[in-house]
């Protein structure tokens, strides 16, 4: 089984606890007696689909866990109240942080509609767009937060505006 939720569904549903048979008082003082009360019991389902019982290291060697995994399944087990595992729930919500695609997509049209000149090589074979030699990636940014109610960070607007292929240097002149 590839993910860990349904290792671990199918592993506790394989595991039963039972009260200890024999609880006789070895020391006298309650602190220092032993403080197991359950027995726990591992089963495999033969080709049958009958449950047949395993020792612990026999359980783990057929199903290739370690004994830490094992180990957190019956505590999680043991500590619900109805006995069972419920799936792991974590990375199933959107990051706080997450932007939505029509945030980026304004920040694209911004970069796009902002204004540029555009250079041609002397061969031809490259068109260059650059801003104006004023005009820095900063006041880019400065001038998309005047109109945006809710605007992204600067490393994303960052991101985007190299990903367009506008350059904000100033041109070299040829000689």
């Amino acid at each position: 089984m590839k993910t860990h939720n349904r290792r671990t569904t199918y592993i506790s549903g394989l595991i039963t606890f039972h009260e200890k048979k024999v609880n006789r008082k070895r020391r006298l003082t309650p602190e220092k007696q032993k403080n197991r009360n359950t027995t726990i019991h591992y089963f495999i389902p033969n080709k049958n689909k009958l449950l047949v019982k395993v020792c612990k290291g026999r359980f783990l060697k057929i199903f290739g866990e370690t004994t830490k995994f094992l180990r957190n399944i019956c505590n999680k087990k043991l500590n619900s109240p109805a006995n069972n595992m419920t799936p792991d729930k974590r990375g199933h919500t959107q990051p706080a942080n997450k932007r939505t695609s029509e945030d980026i997509q304004a920040v694209i049209d911004h970069i796009k509609n902002s204004q540029h000149m555009r250079v041609t090589t002397v061969e031809n074979k490259l068109q260059k767009k650059y801003l104006p030699p004023y005009f820095t990636l900063q006041a880019a940014y400065n001038e998309y937060i005047k109109t945006v109610s809710t605007p992204v960070c600067r490393s994303l607007y960052e991101k985007h505006f190299k990903l367009s292929g506008l350059k904000v240097k100033s041109l070299k002149k040829d000689t």
